[in-house]
């Protein structure tokens, strides 16, 4: 066998790694950046959740709404606590869903508003499907949307509160058919974006209601129909959510971290929580408070905190909305790139689910509930509500472009020139103050002094699956290969000897 003969097997062998070198670069430099790769990731959408709710009185109820960015958007339902989801029937395309809530009596009535557009849409099958409400834009100036959706019992009916972009709050007492202006005191100055009539949070406090807006916090006293403002914190505050927990409200703040009340009059500054987080969510439970941060997601008793785990480490990724449900003890969490975050101990642990079973939309077994509706009328009298509306025309303001994107979520698509407000002011734009030392999370087993006596269930969450190791093990081997291709192609002829 000549020198030649014995070099063929050779130079076959470095062509073929010299292929699967570069066939590896090309696959990594293919990977496509959206907010969600479906194709990888299994997720029901390519787009990021914005915003979630968990029915009231099942939390296995869960319904989510996401972004229109970088395609279209959609809203999604899961009735066994987020395994599997469905895409729900008759909601239109490029739409960008900042809102969604379950009524607070009946789970088979959902609600879910645009933030771009001011639509509206209801399911009364558990959202299998849903219609739009169309009296509710008449009643919305050009540019407005909706930033947020309450339900709230009063008197055994549900009561639907709409907070807007651009006209404060929207009222309905029959489950979206008709509306009332529900905006007296909040204020329209200073003009454009940081009004009182952007509103991104509403809430009841004791016989109260309070709103979270773009200048403050606003209450409205039980029989009043007028807001007035209870927080001045610093000009142009931004409220990003409101709960309540222990006997008092806390107000989540844009780039701000937490204040709280016990009075709805005197505030203070929530103690050994970031002061330059933005707050995007709060739930409660009887033992415990849980914060989504763009920072990370934070747990404590109201005095003490402790940043959460998520998958057994720590966890800095972008939140945008959570809900709990029933007594707080499942918490889910809507995030950038981890789909739905998931906690089974009131907050202070979560876990990713690496996949899901996507479902085709397709017909589910129907709950729908008849609607009641109160025979007493409504509490604003019609012409209070028309003078309202009338000056909500002419006064609604206008954004600019550069308003607009003071407080808004991951970019639109490209094809929609509408800004997309549903959603949180961008690290960025949070005003530039030192960094504070972020608290460690917390080591396996360990458990800080204000969680001891709480009945927290045994959650292990290994750091590293099965799956996890073997795809690990695979790209080790892979790499081994590649050098070996890499050495063998440099090789000359003669290194092969006689």
């Amino acid at each position: 066998m000549n020198h030649r003969d014995r070099c063929l097997p050779a130079t076959a062998l470095r062509w073929v790694l010299a292929w699967l070198l570069a066939t590896v670069l090309l696959s990594v430099e293919a990977v496509p950046l959206l907010a969600q790769d479906e194709a990888a990731s299994g997720f029901p959408s390519e787009n990021a959740p914005i915003s979630i709710s968990v029915a009231p009185n099942d939390g296995a109820r869960i319904t989510v709404g996401t972004i229109n960015a970088p395609g279209d958007s959609g809203v999604f339902t899961s009735r066994d606590g987020g395994v599997t989801w469905v895409q729900a029937r008759g909601i239109p395309s490029g739409l960008s869903f900042a809102a969604v809530e379950h009524d607070v009596l009946d789970p088979a009535i959902i609600y879910v508003g645009d933030a771009a557009q001011g639509l509206l849409f209801r399911s009364q099958d558990g959202g299998t499907s849903f219609a739009e409400l169309t009296a509710f834009q008449d009643w919305l100036s050009v540019g407005s949307g909706v930033g947020v959706l309450y339900s709230q019992e009063a008197d055994g009916f549900a009561v639907l509160h709409a907070g807007t972009r651009s006209d404060g709050v929207l009222t309905s007492y029959d489950h979206g058919e008709s509306w009332i202006i529900n905006a007296i005191g909040l204020s329209l100055e200073p003009a454009g974006a940081q009004t009182a009539r952007r509103v991104r949070a509403i809430k009841a406090f004791g016989d109260d209601l309070y709103a979270g807006t773009h200048d403050g916090v606003y209450r409205q006293r039980a029989g009043s129909d007028a807001w007035e403002r209870v927080s001045f914190f610093e000009p142009g505050e931004v409220i990003r959510t409101l709960a309540v927990y222990r006997d008092r409200l806390y107000a989540g703040l844009v780039g701000a971290g937490m204040f709280r009340t016990a009075d709805g009059d005197a505030w203070e500054r929530v103690p050994d929580f970031p002061d330059i987080a933005t707050v995007f969510g709060l739930t409660t439970s009887d033992q415990l408070i849980t914060a989504a941060t763009g920072v990370g997601i934070w747990t404590g008793n109201g005095d003490q905190w402790l940043k959460s785990q998520v998958d057994g480490g720590n966890w800095s990724e972008q939140s945008w909305s959570m809900d709990a449900g029933p007594n707080g003890q499942n918490v889910y969490i809507a995030t950038d790139t981890d789909w739905i975050v998931r906690s089974v101990d009131l907050g202070f642990s979560f876990e990713t689910w690496g996949s899901y079973t996507e479902l085709s939309p397709q017909p589910l077994p129907p709950i729908s509930r008849p609607i009641a509706v109160p025979v007493e009328a409504e509490p604003a009298p019609a012409q209070e509500a028309a003078e309202d509306s009338a000056q909500e025309t002419e006064q609604a303001p206008a954004e600019t472009e550069a308003e607009a994107s003071e407080a808004e979520a991951p970019a639109p698509a490209a094809e929609s020139e509408t800004p997309v407000d549903p959603t949180p002011v961008p690290e960025e734009a949070e005003p530039a103050a030192p960094q504070p030392t972020p608290q460690a999370a917390a080591p396996s087993g360990f458990q800080p002094t204000f969680l001891s006596g709480l009945d927290l269930p045994d959650v292990e969450l290994p750091f590293l699956g099965p799956v996890s190791l073997l795809v690990f093990a695979a790209a080790v081997i892979l790499l081994l290969l590649i050098i070996v291709g890499i050495v063998s192609v440099f090789r000359s002829p003669e290194d092969d000897g006689e």
